[in-house]
């Protein structure tokens, strides 16, 4: 459901939670090397720059922590109820991560390796999040808008849905260019008889506002994943990659 490449090991790192692990895979001879058993309910996994690997737990409410030299998991960090996707934000050394407390009661919790510190209110439930280099944010996308966290709050937010009068829905994956900052939003939408199309919202890393919009038709879908790469938007659909160059 997701992986990450650790540039330490050479090796990829990719969460399979039905069989409750961890796979590894060589990409230099294409090979699979085995597995780490990690949890109970794994949801998500990512990368710590010093090397750690970590993994949320959604059903034992922990973000566990692997090193990739033992291939074990030697701590455990309980942030409670159902956490599940994340990121790790460099420029302050703490995890943002995605978790519903209920009651349709979502939240972004700040880790550190002793618990949650802070805690961020957000309406909507997080479908992605990602880090902004350039400016030290962290940005997430839920089903009721696009939000900009700085350090503990929301600093920026995007909840119209509309662009000049379009109705273009909220984007399922933010991507960002490393280089200059804008933001990409990608999903794919469904309108009126029967039309599907994916969508791309370029924002202003500024302010949040929409400065354009393009939309694709045929839809790409269903998008399961997208990564931003040397100006050009990749996204994974089905048992194909497609690319945008924007």
């Amino acid at each position: 459901t997701s992986a990450v490449y650790d540039p330490a090991t050479g090796l990829i790192y990719a969460l399979n939670p039905p069989l409750k692990a961890v796979a590894v895979f060589s990409p230099d001879n294409y090979s699979y090397l085995g597995s780490i058993q990690v949890g109970i309910s794994p949801a998500w996994i990512g990368l710590n720059p010093n090397g750690t690997i970590y993994v949320s737990d959604s059903q034992a409410g922990t973000i566990d922590l692997i090193d990739p030299a033992t291939w074990k998991v030697f701590d455990a960090i309980f942030v409670g109820n159902s956490p599940g996707i994340f990121v790790y934000n460099p420029s302050n050394g703490y995890l943002y991560v995605a978790n519903d407390l209920g009651n349709n009661n979502y939240v972004v919790q700040v880790v550190g390796p002793h618990g949650v510190v802070s805690s961020i209110p957000l309406p909507g439930a997080p479908s992605w999040i990602t880090y902004d280099p350039v400016n030290s944010y962290v940005l997430v996308t839920t089903n009721a808008g696009v939000f900009v966290i700085k350090g503990f709050k929301v600093v920026l937010n995007y909840t119209s849905a509309y662009y000049n009068g379009t109705y273009t829905s909220f984007p399922q994956f933010l991507l960002v260019n490393p280089d200059t900052g804008a933001i990409y939003g990608v999903n794919s939408l469904v309108q009126g008889f029967g039309n599907a199309y994916t969508n791309v919202l370029v924002f202003s890393p500024s302010n949040l506002s929409v400065v354009e919009y393009f939309r694709i038709s045929p839809a790409i879908n269903p998008l399961s994943s997208a990564v931003y790469l040397n100006g050009r938007i990749y996204l994974l659909a089905g048992s194909q990659i497609y690319y945008i160059n924007p």
